[in-house]
Parts: C-alpha cells; structure tokens; sequence
C-alpha cells in the first residue's frame, strides 16, 4: 500500500538569532514516492524556488539511480538472510525493530484518552525501563532507553499520531567516535491517516547539537513537513518510475 503513495516533504532549515528568535535560513522541497518500501527522493525546489533545467533532469537521474540501488539492496540483503538462515528465516540483525519492542524497553506512566485530530487516542508518558537489557539492545532501542516523552496511540489503527521526545542523556555513535548526540536534544513527530487506510508523515520538528569525529559542533534546528498526498500506480521499468495518478 505503501509503494501506492506518493507526497511533497519540505525540509527547513533555521538559527537562533541573537534577539533569541528563530529564523528560517535554507529549505528544500522534495517529491517522495515508495518502491518495494524504501523511499525515493526527486527533489523539485531549493529555497522555494523550483530548479533550473538541468539541476532538474540532475534531481530526475539521481531518483531513477535510488531504484538501481534499492535493488541493489535487496538483492544483496536477500543473499546475507539465506547465508545466515539456511531455513529461510530472517535473521534477527536484520529485523526491524517493531513499536512493540520499543514499548517493552520503556516504562509506561500516567495512561489516559483523549482526541487527537478527531480519534481516540491512548496518551501515556514513557520513560527508559531499568528492568530492560539496554546493553544488549540494538541502536535504537539504546537511543530510545535514553529518551523521555509523551506518546499518542490511535485506539484503532495501533499507529503512533504524535510522539514527543527529549534526549535526557548524551548519546554516542560508534562508540563517540563518529559522533555525539549531546542531551537536551528534542524531538516531535506527527503522522495522520490518509486516504482511509494508511499512516503518513505529517509534521517532524528536530532540535538538537551533535558533535562530530570528535572536533567538530553542528546544531540541528530543522522542520520537516509532508503534505499533498497522491495516490497512484508505480510500475518500475529499466530502472524508470512512471507514475499514473488515480481519478
């Protein structure tokens, strides 16, 4: 259902300014679309203003290159699964990591209802599980056992509709050798459901400092909004999207 939907990210950059107001500095506008559930980027404007001619046929090779590597991808993750389960069962380094996971390695605090966006929702805060084996977890379940918020579940459809988050401790990547996230940073997301029958992005806010291969400071200040959603038929030929919108 996924690979059906296509939609319109834009993706602002801002700072701080020094009378303590943030300013929007760059931003940069993207056409997603979905093949075999990875996405594929065409970016079609910069700063508001569509690309030239040949910044555009440079943006339409590079989305027909993502399919190639996707792939790519496949093909290879597919050879690694029959290597490391000879019955065909997925390995566990390579299974994704499911909401209900991320929920067990998090202790769940004050539960209510209530209406977000016109649905029922169920509210709780969450906060890391000391009971939880966060040592031997995977990335993500580390970053999140470093993470406290709030959490909206539609009742219905068992699909996060907001999540809200702030990093209350650092966290390395590659050990802290690549980089460092420093605490403080936040986190806001929204998804909403389209067209009757699948969750999208809607709205993601990020705030956060991080220092990389040890030397250098980069503060992350970004709005991430999605939006026109389309749905349509994708057919993938010699590694070329063609897209047929639906009455």
């Amino acid at each position: 259902m996924l690979d059906s939907y296509s939609f319109t990210q834009k993706v602002t950059k801002r700072e701080l300014g020094k009378d303590g107001n943030l300013r929007e500095t760059e931003s940069e506008t993207t056409q997603l679309s979905f093949y075999k559930g990875s996405r594929i980027e065409r970016v079609i404007e910069k700063n508001g203003r569509p690309l030239s001619g040949g910044d555009q046929e440079k943006a339409d090779r590079d989305a027909a290159k993502q399919v190639e590597e996707i792939e790519k991808k496949i093909a290879k993750e597919d050879a690694r699964k029959v290597k490391q389960n000879v019955d065909g069962t997925p390995s566990e380094d390579n299974r994704r990591i499911s909401i209900a996971e991320v929920l067990r390695a998090s202790k769940l605090l004050n539960p209510r209802r209530e209406r977000f966006r016109g649905r029922d929702c169920v509210v709780f805060d969450f906060e890391p599980n000391p009971a939880f084996d966060m040592k031997n977890a995977k990335s993500m379940l580390k970053f999140f056992g470093k993470t406290a918020g709030v959490m909206w579940i539609d009742e219905k459809d068992k699909q996060v509709a907001r999540l809200e988050a702030v990093l209350f401790e650092n966290y390395n990547v590659g050990g802290g050798v690549l980089a460092k996230l420093k605490k403080g940073a936040t986190f806001m997301l929204e998804k909403e459901r389209v067209g009757d029958e699948i969750w999208l992005p809607s709205q993601t806010d990020i705030n956060l400092s991080v220092r990389v291969l040890l030397v250098k400071g980069i503060d992350v200040n970004q709005v991430i909004k999605s939006y026109d959603y389309r749905k349509f038929e994708t057919e993938v030929k010699d590694a070329t999207v063609d897209g047929t919108k639906k009455p």
